[in-house]
């Protein structure tokens, strides 16, 4: 699924790229702070990463 998640940010970045829109990666060997993640308009993640992240409390809650 890593390898997957790898494929597609690398298709995503030259596709969009020329258009300005930054792509990050987001898998249990890939972290990003919190800079990245607001500097980046598409994040690709594996389905267990995601699950991870919508289920994780905050500060905020």
């Amino acid at each position: 699924m890593k390898a997957f998640v790898q494929e597609m940010v690398g298709n995503f970045e030259t596709r969009l790229k020329p258009y300005g829109i930054n792509v990050a990666e987001l898998t249990g060997d890939r972290q990003l702070t919190k800079q990245q993640i607001a500097e980046t308009q598409n994040i690709v993640t594996t389905p267990e990463k995601w699950n991870v992240i919508i289920r994780k409390p905050t500060d905020r809650s």
